[in-house]
């Protein structure tokens, strides 16, 4: 099973939600109060997807869920099926959220699709840093959450992405947590976190500090993570789509596609589960693409 769909995954997401695993399916989710609602709950996928391994036994339980309104999640491209399965399961909302890039990874040559530019940045940054793929991720927690918070500073990182500490500290104790580092004068300055299960890998989280900015360690990162994963048997990576909720090219989205040699539609799907409850909750807003509409206000 992916990390994403672990039970022990969802509890690090706790800042979005209680969360539930699904009896059927064995999917997890988390619950949320709806503001200004007395014990009324939504729920929404943890953050960035949703893993569903049996898509039968999750329409299932989506149909017996009596006190929720609605749920709302981004598929795993790893598990997502054709767009006509999708449909039946997310009725009331689907659409395509953001292209992901991905990695059909040749384990012969793993960084033989890379943009030349991005091999010449990685060379150049090899110059300056030392990267390693630590044994033990959990022990470098306090370099990780450093890095982090700068990144949550620099960007204004609000929302699902907005992982506490001791949470971002839990994660790299799960099992299939790879955890690559740039050091450079002894000081850890930059760091990519990557979920690894069988064949498949995502790309979780990244973060560099000035000094990692300025020698472009990423690159680097990069350079030693694409092949340390074809040594442990993976051959598809998710390396995610832009920052935030839109199909941007930003920076992030440049840096992302030049290592990668394909790309997919990470769906976003929506269901009503208490349609008279729902529809109470909407009156009298103005229609659009967020689901639920009653949040549109505010982060999904």
């Amino acid at each position: 099973m992916s990390l994403y769909g672990r039970p022990d995954y969802a509890r690090t997401c706790r800042h979005l939600g209680v969360p539930r695993t699904l009896p059927r399916s064995g999917v997890n989710v988390l619950v949320r109060p709806i503001a200004g609602e007395a014990e009324t709950f939504d729920a929404c996928a943890p953050y960035p997807l949703l893993h569903v391994p049996d898509w039968r036994a999750f329409a299932a339980d989506l149909e017996a869920i009596d006190d929720l309104v609605s749920l709302v999640a981004v598929v795993d491209p790893a598990c997502a099926p054709g767009r006509d399965v999708l449909a039946t399961v997310f009725r009331d909302r689907l659409l395509a959220f953001k292209p992901h890039h991905l990695v059909r990874l040749d384990p012969s040559a793993p960084l033989a699709h890379v943009h030349p530019e991005h091999r010449r940045r990685a060379r150049r940054a090899a110059e300056r840093v030392e990267v390693e793929v630590v044994e033990s991720p959990g022990a470098h927690a306090f370099d990780w959450v450093r890095l982090y918070g700068g990144l949550r500073a620099r960007h204004g990182i609000r929302g699902a992405a907005d992982f506490p500490e001791a949470a971002l500290a839990a994660q790299l104790e799960l099992p299939g947590m790879m955890l690559v580092r740039a050091v450079q004068d002894g000081r850890t300055i930059s760091i990519a976190t990557w979920c690894v299960s069988g064949e498949r890998a995502h790309y979780h989280l990244g973060a560099s500090d000035d000094q990692g900015y300025a020698a472009q360690a990423a690159y680097a990162v990069f350079a030693v993570s694409l092949p340390a994963l074809a040594a442990r048997g993976v051959t598809w990576i998710d390396l995610g789509g832009a920052a935030g909720g839109v199909a941007v090219e930003d920076g992030l989205a440049r840096f992302k596609r030049g290592w990668a040699n394909d790309v997919a539609d990470a769906w976003l799907g929506g269901r009503v589960l208490a349609p008279q409850h729902y529809a109470r909750l909407v009156h009298g807003r103005a229609s659009g693409t967020w689901f639920p509409a009653y949040r549109a206000a505010v982060a999904a």
